[in-house]
């Protein structure tokens, strides 16, 4: 007889680590929810919660083939509905993809010998993309050459701006995608609005949100976590995604990016890309980060968080993009920077 736990102590973890490593699995830091199976007070089923993402599903190999799967499934669906969870996705390794997508996943995009993105509810990826698409300006056009970047601008940069501007001048259709998490310091609102206002002298450059697909909780937690055990992992799905679902469906050709000396993550992640989009013929362009004017120290976002934290506006204003520093000196910004003063995360 198997008996269904919800696990949170640290003897349970520990098991629960000991369990996970038999499919070199590692530990999920911080789930939300933890659920276990045990059979004769031995665990030998385990799947987390964490947001909106099931992860960290593994069956000890002597339970297999007894529906272990379907039921840590359905208790962290009925977890997630309990949160008012209604759209999740389900983060495995790309060999076990299959046995999810008998139980109603669908499959969103597989790394060979890596990880696979699967998602369960409404909306879907095709949906998303379609409303992505109908955002645009004139509609979806497959120019010759159509770039895109990736960006989370927490908050935007002079370095953020510069590398936008250098794209452009390098596109006949250049997409911007704001990191939609709201995980960062900055809330989305406001990142995506000191993006989309300080591009608005490139006609060719158009910023759209990035959704559940693009450096989400879900295709890349490590970049929030800052999780460097994870990150090529995670990269890799990322770059997955982008390169065999999102870049066919919306005509890109080519991927710009910015140098990254100091976040071995991000770093990982720029390493990703270059990897795996010249597979599937899409170029990745990356160019060497601006300075400021005084530490000579490349410009990132990192610097302008630290900056405002320790209440050095005027300095944060030196390298913030003009939109951002018009921010900065409005009260709008009172509220994030005096969280920033106990702010820690990487992003």
């Amino acid at each position: 007889m198997f008996v269904k736990k919800i696990l949170s102590t640290e003897k349970e973890m520990q098991a629960v680590s000991a369990l996970l490593s038999v499919e070199n699995l590692q530990s999920i830091e911080q789930p939300d929810h933890c659920i276990g199976v045990f059979a004769q007070c031995q665990l030998v089923a385990v799947g987390h919660l964490k947001n909106n993402v099931l992860m960290g599903i593994c069956i000890h190999p002597q339970y297999r083939g007894n529906n272990l799967t379907a039921t840590l499934v359905t208790e962290l669906l009925k977890e997630a509905n309990s949160r008012g969870i209604t759209k999740t996705y389900l983060f495995t390794k790309t060999h076990l993809a299959e046995q999810f997508t008998s139980l109603g996943y669908e499959l969103i995009a597989a790394r060979e010998g890596g990880a696979a993105l699967l998602e369960f509810g409404w909306p879907d990826y095709a949906t998303w993309a379609s409303r992505t698409k109908s955002q645009l300006n004139g509609g979806c056009t497959f120019t010759k050459n159509t770039g895109a970047i990736v960006l989370n601008a927490n908050p935007f940069t002079k370095g953020h701006l510069y590398l936008i501007e250098n794209a452009a001048a390098l596109c006949d259709q250049l997409l911007v995608f704001v990191v939609e998490a709201d995980s960062s310091i900055v809330p989305f609102s406001t990142r995506f609005k000191l993006v989309k206002e300080g591009t608005v002298h490139l006609p060719n450059c158009q910023v759209l949100a990035g959704g559940p697909y693009m450096v989400s909780q879900a295709s890349f937690p490590a970049y929030f976590t800052g999780a460097l055990e994870h990150a090529r992992t995670h990269a890799e799905l990322d770059a997955t995604i982008f390169s065999t679902r999102i870049a066919p469906d919306f005509g890109i050709t080519s991927r710009f990016v910015g140098t990254e000396p100091i976040c071995p993550v991000t770093s990982s992640y720029n390493s990703a890309l270059k990897k795996i989009l010249p597979k599937n013929r899409i170029d990745v362009v990356e160019f060497d980060r601006i300075s400021d004017g005084t530490e000579n120290r490349p410009i990132s976002a990192s610097k302008l968080r630290s900056l405002l934290a320790d209440g050095n506006l005027e300095a944060a204003c030196l390298i913030a993009a003009d939109t951002t520093a018009d921010w900065i000196r409005s009260s709008d910004s009172e509220a994030v920077i005096e969280k920033l003063k106990s702010y820690n995360a990487r992003h």
